[in-house]
């Protein structure tokens, strides 16, 4: 009876310690402040070779988890001035059997843009020197229940799906 009393004893006292360790703290998680969405940043100037072939670039607040980014490349204008933008991934298919392929990645906090090609990229400026990106970030929640491939949607698409005001465009660079 004496051992039943002392293990109660010690159980108890146990249980007590565990019980006031994890009330008496205040428990102080630090969230971070998303970016106000959907923001739409332009990159300009942006130059590539065959041993620089990736540009980073932080944002200026973290995404959250969920959310995704998009970029463009700019490829030209139309006669009124307006960029033409391609998505990106995007393959580019030239003479003599060369190719220039656009990719990026991203997580929470930058993006990475990659710039690879089949042969010496600096040869052909129009593809590697002076480049503009138009980068996109949208909420998640924008695209619930949506069975789109955002890949095979448009600048102009994009932005009137989620009706994103391009007017506020944020330079990164």
């Amino acid at each position: 009876m004496k051992k039943y009393l002392t293990i109660s004893a010690l159980s108890l006292f146990a249980l007590g310690t565990v019980v006031s360790c994890t009330t008496d703290r205040e428990i102080v998680q630090e969230v971070p402040t998303p970016v106000d969405y959907p923001q739409v940043y332009d990159l300009k100037g942006i130059n590539f070779t065959n041993a620089n072939n990736s540009y980073r670039q932080s944002f200026t607040k973290p995404m959250l988890d969920q959310d995704f980014v998009l970029i463009f490349r700019k490829e030209g204008s139309l006669n009124n001035g307006k960029p033409i933008w391609g998505a990106i991934p995007k393959t580019i298919y030239l003479a003599n059997n060369q190719e220039v392929n656009y990719d990026f990645d991203y997580s929470v906090n930058d993006f990475t843009i990659y710039v690879e090609s089949t042969y010496d990229i600096s040869t052909t400026p129009e593809y590697s020197q002076n480049q503009t990106f138009r980068v996109v970030l949208v909420p998640a929640e924008f695209g619930k229940g949506a069975n789109t491939d955002l890949s095979k949607m448009s600048y102009d698409e994009v932005i009137q799906r989620y009706k994103i005001d391009d007017s506020k465009v944020v330079g990164l660079k």
